[in-house]
């Protein structure tokens, strides 16, 4: 295949690789240096294209997320990036990559109100005197080649669907729906979307939001507020360019001021207010008030009625920290994601009330199926709803009326056999209510013998909720049904369905759906044919060059860059509670309306001191506890992180500080002299700066002056690969230190090993090695050095 195969004209020089992420070709040969320039973004941009990418250009549109730019550029050579736009909009996008440790303070910014004309004159642009960028007042570019238009922003965004356009849609779609008139809530990429009234707040914010707000038939319009305790913001960009469109309102609470200033900044049309999530105590205008407690990202929620139910009490936890208090505190039922819960299991063993358990991906959920709790599945509504009575309830529900006749005997055989009689003519709604209204019955039993019966019965009979809604090709959603300190499910049919959906990720499978947009589909076969186009173009470029002697070097840095970008995609889709920025203290909690504040009582000096002191007591054994359990388990799914609540995921390794040498291991570096120079700590500072994409140190500030990336919670990466969360009092100068102790003590240990092994045998030689992956000082290599000259 040649280049002329795959570039038959300028239209082709066009690549859609996404929704909003544009490639064009510029060059006119492969030996052409860089000739690629990228609008937008693409999460999963390929490698192999970064390196031929210099020119960047950045709209007032904010094209694709900018919140994965870190993912389409040389983290490792930012500085061989060139970002081209008007001054504001190029000041804005860079601050806004602060918020992921992204410092592009050295990139080369193009002003095009001012360094335009410079443009044409560089010289790694292949045809650069034919090709010319247009940038209009309007926010319009033109890419122009020998005066035909390339690329047409606003000609794009007129006839083809963009992020926003997405979003109006199923905005338009959705704003008559009644579907969530009531209370309750909606999991979406397992965190919940609370809701009532009609309007919702997000609890971080999903990742595939096209294909949650199309299939649940949710408007991004009512999306008034979404709550960020984890500090994960890297999906929040699709509704946020939706709310700049349109001028609209988002509230957005979270432990971290700076973070959502850039975003206001960034998206400025839109009216982004910040509110502390810490001390929060909000009313949302439609009847929720939602608390948090300070230290931890779990929260209470207050669903009022305008009716005659009584007011719903719901804790929501997400943390396993200050469990055992905040299960003290009156509720209707406590939410927990199964992870937290997993960590503070023993603390449920009497709890009084409905523990209802959402299912976070960790696959040891397996291990409580069909035990009894109530486990919320992805992609599912879950209407509150309370009752007074069981008949009332009973009323309720659809079925025929035999069965519910069945339910006011209580004779356990009789049962037994009218179900066994029945159950094949029961429809899978039905048997799953029916179940239901059996548990009701046999929590409200003292009969030993019925309970045991109807207890067989239900276990036999167990029917996952998720399996039904993946099965049946109708719209329903789950009502939880609260009585008499008890929560069951019950199945109920919606009055409408989703008209059209959208995908977020475009693949061959998704295709297939059969209620997908038909211009997204349209759109979707482009960007899949230009994708098969680039990749044979990119191609093309790499076996051009292979017979180069430098091109085993090219090989190499292309797979340094590509685990560069793992790592960094790793690190930031781990959510993170930033308990630093959170005020260790109570919140006021929610209160029945006829309780009396705890506030309001005085208390003497010693009832208070004593208090903190169980208080800190308590916090410890959580602590130790929470340790204990995660150091005997590791789970595969995203992780929630914090000072107290911290995890190893499977292929990282992530801790809250580097270790530091022991008593022991210090006479070991005693023993032979061990000798860490100030240049050994700042070069190793430097790289690990480098290797995460930072620019280059200053040997002159780096021991007296941290970098600004080194602040509480953010997250970097040191040269082993360990993933160190940043504490408050870190220095990168003394954890470069500890780092490069605990090397030379791992380092000499594997020495005196060697002193014991004869030489020049096998296992001298692997003992050589493997010091020599401790080595990084010249103390250390000139140690290597002689050892392998003995040998």
């Amino acid at each position: 295949m040649n280049l002329s195969d795959i570039i038959k004209n300028d239209k082709d020089r066009l690549f859609i690789v996404d929704t909003e992420c544009f490639i064009i070709f510029t060059g006119s040969s492969l030996d052409d240096d860089k000739p690629f320039i990228r609008l937008g973004t693409w999460e999963d941009l390929p490698v192999e294209i970064i390196p031929l990418i210099e020119n960047i250009i950045i709209t007032e549109k904010i094209l694709g997320n900018p919140a994965v730019e870190q993912f389409n550029i040389n983290i490792r050579e930012v500085s061989s990036n060139r970002y081209i736009g008007s001054e504001s909009v190029l000041k804005r996008f860079v601050e806004y990559q602060r918020n992921f440790g992204l410092d592009l303070t050295n990139v080369s910014l193009v002003n095009v109100e001012k360094d335009i004309p410079e443009l044409s004159d560089k010289k790694n642009l292949s045809d650069k005197h034919q090709f010319i960028g247009v940038f209009y007042n309007d926010g319009n570019v033109k890419i122009l080649h020998q005066g035909a238009d390339i690329f047409d922003l606003k000609n794009i965004y007129e006839n083809n669907l963009n992020i926003a356009s997405i979003m109006e849609k199923i905005s338009q779609n959705n704003k008559n729906s009644q579907r969530y008139n009531g209370k309750g809530i909606v999991v979406t990429d397992k965190n919940p979307l609370f809701y009532s009234k009609g309007y919702f707040t997000a609890f971080q914010f999903p990742r595939d939001c096209f294909h949650y707000l199309s299939n649940l038939e949710i408007d991004p319009a009512k999306i008034r507020e979404i709550l960020l305790p984890m500090q994960n913001i890297l999906q929040l960009s699709p509704l946020l360019k939706f709310k700049n469109e349109r001028s609209g309102k988002i509230r957005l609470f979270s432990t971290d001021e700076e973070k959502i200033e850039l975003i206001k900044r960034l998206f400025k049309n839109a009216t982004v207010q910040y509110q502390k999530f810490t001390d929060m105590n909000y009313k949302t205008g439609e009847g929720i008030t939602i608390s948090s407690y300070n230290g931890t990202p779990n929260i209470a929620l207050s669903f009022k009625s305008d009716n005659s139910e009584r007011e719903l009490i719901i804790h929501f936890l997400k943390s396993p920290s200050r469990i055992k208090n905040i299960l003290k505190e009156q509720s209707d039922g406590v939410i927990i994601s199964y992870t937290a819960y997993e960590q503070s299991a023993l603390l449920f063993k009497s709890v009084q009330k409905p523990i209802i358990i959402l299912n976070d991906g960790n696959p040891n959920i397996k291990k409580i199926i069909n035990s009894g709790f109530i486990i919320l599945h992805d992609g599912i509504q879950y209407e509150f709803k309370s009752y007074s009575s069981e008949t009332e309830l009973l009323n309720s529900v659809d079925l025929k009326e035999e069965l519910l006749e069945l339910l006011k005997n209580n004779n356990g055989d009789e049962i037994k056999k009218s179900f066994e009689s029945e159950i094949n003519n029961l429809d899978p709604i039905s048997k799953i209510n029916y179940i239901s209204l059996l548990k009701m019955k046999a929590d409200s039993t003292k009969d030993r013998k019925l309970y045991g019966v109807l207890k067989s019965i239900i276990q036999e009979n167990y029917i996952s909720v998720d399996r039904l809604f993946n099965k049946l090709d109708q719209n329903l959603y789950v009502e939880l049904s609260f009585i008499n300190n008890s929560a069951y499910e019950i199945i109920r049919k919606n009055n409408s369905s989703a008209s059209e959906i959208f995908i977020d990720y475009y693949n061959t499978e998704s295709l297939q759906k059969t209620l997908l947009n038909k211009e997204q589909k349209t759109l979707a076969n482009r960007i899949l044919a230009d994708r098969e186009r680039l990749m044979k173009l990119i191609a093309l470029f790499y076996e051009d060059k292979q017979e180069l002697s430098s091109y085993g070097t090219m090989k190499k840095e292309l797979k340094l860059l590509e685990k560069a970008i793992k790592d960094r995609k790793e690190v930031y889709n781990i959510e993170i509670f930033d308990e630093d920025n959170s005020i260790k203290g109570k919140r006021v909690r929610v209160r029945k309306k006829d309780e009396k504040s705890s506030l309001s009582q005085s208390k003497d000096g010693e009832s208070k001191s004593f208090k903190t002191l169980a208080f800190i007591i308590l916090i410890l054994i959580i602590i130790a506890f929470v340790i204990f359990k995660l150091l005997t388990y590791k789970p595969k799914f995203n992780n929630i992180l914090s000072s107290s609540d911290i995890k190893e995921t499977k292929n990282e390794n992530i801790v809250l500080t580097v270790k530091r040498v022991t008593e022991e291991e210090k006479d070991l570096l005693k023993k032979h002299n061990a000798t860490i120079t100030d240049y050994d700590i700042f070069r190793y500072a430097n790289d690990v700066a480098i290797k995460n994409g930072y620019s280059s140190l200053s040997m002159s500030t780096i021991k007296t002056k941290n970098p600004n990336w080194i602040y509480p919670s953010n997250v970097f990466i040191m040269l082993d690969g360990e993933k160190v969360i940043v504490q408050k009092g870190d220095t990168l100068w003394d954890l470069s230190h500890a780092k490069l102790e605990k090397m030379n003590a791992d380092f000499f240990k594997i020495i005196e090993e060697i002193e014991k092994t004869p030489a020049g045998t096998e296992k001298a030689k692997a003992l050589i090695t493997e010091a020599e992956k401790y080595s990084y000082t010249s103390f250390q290599k000139k140690i290597i050095e002689k050892l392998r000259s003995n040998k």
